[in-house]
């Protein structure tokens, strides 16, 4: 969250940054750590799972001003999926991958 805000442009009560993501707590924490809760928008999409399979999906607001019908992480998996895809330490069960932090980094940093 810190590489975010030092990226872009600082959020405001009038220009706020929206965030979402998946039903881990962490993410409001790092968010509040970094940002002002009155100048971000964050909601959470939590999938409820049977058996491994998705049968439900709840969406919350956990602060800001957001419609629930706009909280949806789609785009993010595509895009991690699209990353997975493409660079093979990043696949599941794979023998491709790195021994330290600096080579995915620079491995990363390549690929986009």
């Amino acid at each position: 969250m810190m590489k975010i805000k030092n990226c872009g442009l600082k959020p405001t009560e009038d220009n706020k940054a929206t965030f979402y993501s998946d039903s881990n707590n962490q993410y409001a924490k790092a968010l509040l750590k970094n940002f002002d809760d009155d100048a971000i928008n964050y909601g959470q999409l939590v999938k409820e799972r049977e058996n491994g399979r998705v049968v439900g999906k709840t969406k919350r607001i956990i602060f800001g001003s957001l419609y629930p019908e706009d909280i949806d992480t789609v785009y993010i998996e595509r895009y991690n999926l699209t990353m997975r895809m493409g660079i093979s330490r990043l696949v599941r069960k794979t023998l491709c991958f790195s021994k330290c932090k600096n080579m995915l980094d620079n491995h990363l940093d390549i690929y986009q």
